[in-house]
């Protein structure tokens, strides 16, 4: 009998359909899309509206709304609140001395010297001190 590709008869009345499907419990994250809406770069992920607020909407006690920003009156413009050429804000002092010299040697240490020493006595047995 020639090999026939086709399913048999049980499988074909009686089909095997899950009891839930498998995207029922499948959880996938929001992806990126570019929609081609502005330019070819992804937009950003967007996962809610904010504030949420557990569904009490946003808090509009706290939402300032007036015109408080901006000062209400032009008589705080007119202020010197310092003056424009203050002599002696920087002193010069012609006596100060010249900063020092970088340092012409190597800097050494006596802590770093005694505990070379003290490295070289205990595991350097054929340095002769």
């Amino acid at each position: 009998m020639a090999y026939q590709l086709q399913p048999d008869l049980v499988r074909l009345k009686n089909p095997a359909v899950p009891e839930h499907s498998a995207l029922d419990y499948v959880f996938t994250y929001p992806q990126a899309s570019s929609l081609n809406y502005v330019s070819s770069r992804p937009n950003t992920v967007l996962y809610g509206t904010s504030p949420y607020m557990a569904g009490k909407g946003s808090p509009a006690e706290y939402i300032e709304t007036s015109d408080e920003l901006r000062p209400q009156t032009t008589t705080q413009f007119g202020k010197i609140t310092v003056d424009r050429y203050e002599k002696n804000l920087f002193p010069v002092h012609k006596t100060m001395p010249p900063p020092p010299l970088p340092r012409s040697y190597d800097p050494v240490s006596s802590r770093a010297d005694l505990q070379n020493n003290l490295f070289d006595l205990r595991y350097n047995k054929n340095i002769n001190n």
